[in-house]
C-alpha cells in the first residue's frame, strides 16, 4: 500500500457536495490532490472551501479534456487514483441531454483513466438502486424501455453504471464503484449545500420568500386561494413540489390530503375533507397524482354535480398491483369495470403521454404537465381514449 505522500489523486466533479468533501478528506490524509475544473471561477470557489474547513493546502487546478487522446505533458504522469464524482442533474432533463452528461462522460472517464501510466484505481460515484445489473452493452430496445419507465435522469444513471463496469473490464482498468443512498449533508457537522423538499420551504420562509401559506390549521395549501383547479399530490412528496405546475396554470392550487405531506389528519378524514373541498371552497377541476388520483375519483363520484373536470396523473390504480397498496373503492371499481362501461362513463376521456417522464412528471416535465392539465398539450403527446384499454388519464 503506497504511503499518502506517494499518492496523487485526480478528482472529477470536485465542486459538487460529494466532490469537495472528498477533496477535503484526501487532503487531511496527506494525499496530493488535483481537480479538473471547467472554469477558473469554479476552482476559485473550490480552493477557498478547504481552508474554511481546516485545511490550508488548496488542490491543484487542471484543465483536462477527456476527449483528447494525449495527456497534458507532465501534469498527470504520476496520478495514482482517479475519483469520478461528476454528473448532471436537473428537473426536466431530456434523454439525449442526460445521456451526454451522465453516460458519455463516464465512458470518456474510463478511456482517459486507461491512459494514465501509474494508475492504481479508478473510483466512480454512481447512483442508488443501479447496482447488480448485467454490464453488457444495452440494446436500443432496452434503452428505450428503461428511459420510458424511469425517466431521463434515473435511466441515465442506470446505464452509466453498466457502461462504467463494462468499459473498465474491457480496458483492464482497476476499478471500484460506490452506490450511495441519498446524500443530504455532512453526518458530523450537519452542513448541507443543497435544499430539497422541506429544507427549501424552511429556507424560503426564513427569507420571507415563501410563495404560499397553509390553507388552515390542518391543511397545507399553496397557490391561489379558492382557485377552481386543485391538485391532490400523491406519495411521497408534498404539495410544494407542484409549485411550478400551479404557477404555470395560473388559477390553480395544490393541497396535501389529510395525513399526507404537511397536512394533519389521516385516511379516515378523506371523505369529509373532500366533500368540503368541492362543495365549500370552489374546487371544480380535481387533478389527482398517484394515490391522490384515487381521492379525486372518489370525490367526483360522491359529488358529480360539483366536480366538472377530472385529471389523473400517473394514477396508481392503473399500475401493477401491489399487496401493500390499500384497497380503496376507486381501485376496486376500476379493477372490475369493463372497458366499454368505463368509456361510456367517461365519454370525453383523453390520454396525454409525456415522453421520458416517470412516475413524478411534475418534477421532470412541469411545463408539459401544466399544458396537459390545462387541456392544451401539444398534439404530439395527446391521444384519444381507446375503449379497448384502461390507460385514460384525463377527462375534460
Amino acid at each position: 500500500m503506497p504511503s499518502p505522500g506517494d499518492r496523487h489523486a485526480l478528482v472529477l466533479g470536485a465542486t459538487g457536495f460529494v466532490g469537495r468533501h472528498l477533496v477535503l478528506a484526501l487532503g487531511h490524509a496527506g494525499v496530493r490532490v488535483s481537480t479538473a475544473n471547467r472554469r477558473r471561477a469554479s476552482f476559485g470557489r473550490l480552493a477557498r472551501w478547504p481552508a474554511e474547513h481546516g485545511h490550508d493546502e488548496a488542490p491543484a487546478d487542471l484543465r483536462v479534456d477527456l476527449t483528447q487522446p494525449l495527456l497534458p505533458a507532465g501534469k498527470l504522469d504520476d496520478v495514482t487514483e482517479v475519483y469520478n464524482c461528476a454528473g448532471a442533474y436537473r428537473f426536466g432533463m431530456q434523454a439525449d441531454e442526460a445521456r451526454r452528461a451522465n453516460v458519455d462522460s463516464v465512458r470518456s472517464v474510463v478511456v482517459f483513466a486507461a491512459r494514465l501510466p501509474r494508475l492504481r484505481r479508478l473510483v466512480h460515484v454512481s447512483g442508488y438502486r443501479v447496482g447488480g445489473q448485467d454490464p453488457r452493452p444495452w440494446s436500443e430496445e432496452r434503452r428505450r424501455e428503461t428511459y420510458r419507465a424511469l425517466g431521463a435522469y434515473e435511466a441515465s444513471k442506470v446505464e452509466a453504471d453498466a457502461v462504467y463496469r463494462f468499459e473498465a473490464e474491457r480496458l483492464g482498468v482497476p476499478w471500484s464503484v460506490v452506490n450511495p443512498a441519498s446524500v443530504i449533508g455532512d453526518s458530523v457537522t450537519g452542513e448541507a449545500g443543497q435544499y430539497l423538499g422541506l429544507a427549501s420551504t424552511l429556507r424560503d420562509l426564513w427569507r420571507g420568500g415563501l410563495p404560499a401559506v397553509p390553507g388552515n390549521a390542518r391543511t397545507f395549501e399553496l397557490g391561489e386561494p379558492g382557485a377552481p383547479t386543485v391538485v391532490l399530490p400523491g406519495l411521497p412528496v408534498n404539495a410544494d413540489t407542484w409549485a411550478p405546475v400551479v404557477t404555470a396554470l395560473g388559477e390553480a392550487r395544490a393541497a396535501d390530503l389529510p395525513g399526507l405531506g404537511m397536512s394533519e389528519g389521516d385516511r379516515d378524514d378523506w371523505p369529509s375533507w373532500l366533500a368540503a373541498l368541492v362543495t365549500k371552497t370552489g374546487a371544480r377541476h380535481l387533478v389527482g397524482h398517484s394515490i391522490g388520483a384515487a381521492a379525486a375519483v372518489e370525490a367526483a363520484a360522491a359529488h358529480p354535480d360539483a366536480v366538472e373536470r377530472l385529471t389523473l396523473v400517473a394514477p396508481f390504480f392503473l399500475q401493477a398491483r401491489s399487496a401493500s397498496v390499500p384497497r380503496l373503492p376507486a381501485r376496486w371499481y376500476l379493477g372490475r369495470v369493463s372497458a366499454r362501461a368505463l368509456a361510456e362513463r367517461l365519454p370525453r376521456a383523453e390520454v396525454t403521454v409525456i415522453p421520458d417522464a416517470g412516475h413524478h412528471p411534475r418534477l421532470t416535465h412541469p411545463e408539459e404537465v401544466a399544458h396537459a392539465v390545462a387541456g392544451d398539450a401539444p398534439p404530439r403527446v395527446r391521444e384519444p381514449f381507446s375503449p379497448s384499454g384502461r390507460s385514460a388519464r384525463s377527462r375534460g
